[in-house]
Order: structure tokens, then C-alpha cells, then sequence
């Protein structure tokens, strides 16, 4: 391959976003996730075969010395979104902070033969979660200077990856009625940005206050025929942070392990 055929393939990938997804996947798999790009769903709502950008899935399993198993997953199904143009996520703070804050079983999770109440996890599920960490929400994104009647990007896309969150949920979910086994996992829809993530909000005296962010976390609001939920927890993060998004989910996963494991020492 000559090396003008070279530079202009690249410059196409780059542009295309598929140069971004390959970092985001790279990224994945350099931590130890098990990570795939063009993840295929069947989008019920349509009757159709649909595909988002990435799974990633890391898991922690465990024999115990009852001769009972843990098996504990964290699934990331993701958008990898490219953009020259900032996009601004309206935020809003909490006014009921233990109320709000958390972040637990209104996830997709699904759930086995847990050795003691679900409310009894709800602080580990919640653990180093956006939400947790950042204390407010995103509700709605501007995608600056986009036409006013060309499509919104980030709608279409939480969108897909709920339905995909969906598929994953149910495509892993057993129907077991016993078992000598634990099992939890939580299936998390996720935008990744490669590009600028801004958050705005007003101050007390009225003004706008601009603020670069890393991340975003969404209570999204979705519901259509197929769907089993009205409501999905939707994280974005700018693919310059996602090695740290990873980390506080792997920070997470540890804290939902060691919490339920300790229902069985």
C-alpha cells in the first residue's frame, strides 16, 4: 500500500468515527474487559436487526467453600459518537441527595439465587456510580451550532443502546428456578464522546455557568411497546476519560462482589 492510500484511508476512518471506536475498544481490552465492537440486537419496537458500536463485559466469579459459586458481571453496551462540536449537557442538582442519588435496582440488572434481600445491596449497586460520585443528573443535550432541522445524534442514540441494553439483559438472563450458584449483573447503556462535554447550568443570581465535564449521568425517559422499563440510568463520557469511567466501574463491581459475599461468609 502506497502511503497516499495509506494517509487517505485513515483520514476516512477518522472521519467516519471508526478510528474512535477502535480506541474505545482498545481501551476495553487493555483493562482486561472482554470487548467486541458491532454488537447486533433485534429491535422488537421495528422488526429489524439493529447494531450498536461495543460490548464490554468484565466479571468476577468466585467458588466458595460451601461449594456455592458468586458470579458477578458488569456489562457496558455503547455508542461511540464523533463530533467537532461541543455537546452540552443541562444539569440539574439534587434536592432529596439520599433519595436521589441512587443508583441501584432501577438498572438493568438481572438477579439469582441471592443469599440475602435485594434492598440489603442497594448502597454497593449504587457505589462509585456517576451518580454517586458527581451528585446531579443531566437532562436533555444541545449539540452546538447543529442546524435547527438536522436530526438530534444524541437522542437517536440513547435510544439504541437502551434497546440494546435491553437485548443484552435478556440475551444473559437464565431461567433457572435452582441452582448452587450466585449471580447479579447490571447492564449499563453508555455513550462514548469523542469529542468536547460541556455541563450548564444557572447560578443562584440567574446567570449561565459553563463547565467542562467528563461525565454525564442521565435518568432518560423512554418507553415504547417492548420496552420493560419507562425510565434507564445512561452514562456518557468523553472517550479522552473513558479509562477512568472504566475504573469506577470496576471499582463498582468490586463493591457489589464484596457486599454480597459478605452474606455468606
Amino acid at each position: 500500500m502506497n502511503e497516499e492510500l495509506r494517509e487517505k484511508l485513515v483520514e476516512d476512518l477518522e472521519k467516519s468515527g471508526f478510528g474512535s471506536e477502535m480506541r474505545a475498544i482498545k481501551i476495553f481490552l487493555d483493562r482486561g474487559w472482554r470487548c467486541s465492537g458491532g454488537y447486533y440486537y433485534f429491535d422488537e419496537d421495528e422488526g429489524k436487526n439493529k447494531e450498536t458500536d461495543l460490548v464490554a463485559r468484565k466479571i468476577i466469579y468466585e467458588e466458595l467453600d460451601n461449594g456455592m459459586d458468586i458470579d458477578i458481571g458488569y456489562h457496558v453496551v455503547a455508542e461511540v459518537k464523533k463530533s467537532e462540536k461541543p455537546w452540552v449537557v443541562f444539569k440539574k442538582g439534587f434536592i432529596y441527595e439520599s433519595l436521589e442519588s441512587t443508583d441501584a435496582w432501577n438498572n438493568l440488572i438481572y438477579n439469582f439465587n441471592l443469599p440475602c434481600e435485594p434492598h440489603q445491596l442497594k448502597d454497593a449497586l449504587s457505589e462509585n456510580s456517576l451518580l454517586k460520585v458527581l451528585k446531579w443528573k443531566g437532562y436533555s443535550i444541545h449539540e452546538s451550532f447543529k442546524k435547527p432541522d438536522a436530526p438530534s445524534r444524541w437522542y437517536s442514540a440513547f435510544v439504541s443502546i437502551c434497546k440494546a441494553a435491553e437485548n443484552e439483559l435478556a440475551n444473559n438472563s437464565s431461567n433457572s428456578e435452582s441452582g448452587d450458584w450466585y449471580e447479579l449483573f447490571l447492564v449499563k447503556p453508555l455513550v462514548i464522546l469523542d469529542g468536547i462535554l460541556v455541563s450548564a447550568s444557572l447560578t443562584d443570581d440567574g446567570n449561565m455557568l459553563l463547565e467542562d465535564t467528563k461525565f454525564a449521568p442521565f435518568e432518560f425517559f423512554h418507553k415504547s411497546k417492548n420496552s420493560t422499563k419507562d425510565t434507564y440510568r445512561v452514562d456518557v463520557v468523553r472517550l479522552d476519560y473513558l479509562d477512568e469511567y472504566i475504573e469506577l466501574s470496576e471499582a463498582r463491581l468490586k463493591s457489589i462482589h464484596d457486599r454480597l459475599r459478605s452474606f455468606v461468609e
